[in-house]
């Protein structure tokens, strides 16, 4: 393409112009000739930075789909216990709150009842105490003194039942309000023993460390899995999925998990990349027939 006129320039393997003319007529009915040479420079350019697409670097066996939708079932389990026990404790700590507004509540309308409660109990102790003192100086007294004493005597009993009269009608005026607070006190230590049980079974079921495990093995077959079909993946991320992988064989190994855990090890062993491989563990298991090839 000139900026003038264009040139079609034909190689062919004989000396016969049918055959470059032939050749010059498919050019000619497939190239586009209202697009700029620069545009079509651009073209091919990009054409040539497309990144190649990836090769796979070992099969993707047919087991391995089912063993990545039951880690994401498992991921998914483990997500929604945690989720719910976290709403329960929401929930009891809200309880919790509640019953502890009650008792406030409660305390303070008990509080009037209190102070006359503790006022008539003081009167009370008070009349009794004069009454010994009496009773002590009846006994004590000689003839000329003995009716002083009873006339004291007398009074001081008459004290004791007033105030102890008074006392009755304080605490019959307080039986309703210590009731609620009676009842109040009940429910918060129900909620408050509620939401320990519950934290109690929540620590012993380990619902936040199963939830990171289950997240760490679907990153693990995820890596895996891009590994495997040629995509790039970084030595950091395959240390740990490895590491994962080989986490998971130690308690499940006849799920296919080494055989992936092997496989990148071979990888790595013919390319120079340097992964540690973990103690050898000698399981008693069955044979799986579960291979991988390269």
């Amino acid at each position: 393409r000139g900026r003038d006129d264009n040139r079609v320039y034909v190689v062919t393997d004989t000396h016969d112009m049918s055959e470059a003319r032939d050749v010059l007529e498919g050019i000619v009915a497939s190239d586009r000739a209202d697009i700029p040479a620069v545009v079509q420079r651009r073209q091919l350019a990009q054409q040539d930075r497309q990144p190649p697409r990836p090769q796979p670097r070992c099969q993707i066996p047919d087991w391995f789909h089912d063993l990545r939708a039951d880690a994401a079932d498992n991921y998914r389990q483990a997500r929604e216990a945690l989720d719910n026990s976290m709403t329960k404790r929401a929930r009891l700590v809200e309880v919790v709150d509640v019953a502890a507004r009650r008792i406030a509540d409660a305390n303070t309308m008990c509080a009037p009842f209190n102070a006359a409660l503790e006022a008539s109990s003081d009167a009370v102790k008070k009349a009794e105490a004069a009454q010994r003192a009496a009773q002590q100086r009846l006994e004590q007294s000689g003839l000329r003194g003995r009716r002083q004493a009873r006339t004291e005597l007398a009074a001081a009993n008459e004290s004791v039942a007033s105030t102890g009269e008074s006392l009755a009608v304080a605490r019959e005026q307080a039986r309703e309000p210590y009731a609620q607070r009676n009842i109040a006190r009940t429910q918060i230590e129900t909620a408050r023993d509620a939401l320990r049980s519950h934290d109690i079974l929540a620590k012993w079921h380990f619902l936040p460390e199963h939830l990171s495990a289950a997240e760490a093995r679907v990153d693990a077959l995820d890596t895996w899995h891009d590994w495997a079909a040629g995509k790039p993946v970084t030595q950091d991320r395959l240390v740990e999925a490895v590491a994962a992988l080989h986490e998971i064989a130690a308690h499940e190994p006849d799920n296919g998990t080494p055989q992936l855990a092997d496989v990148i090890h071979e990888w790595a062993e013919q390319h120079g990349v340097e992964l540690t491989r973990p103690p050898v563990q000698h399981h008693r298991t069955i044979e799986t027939g579960i291979e991988i090839d390269l």
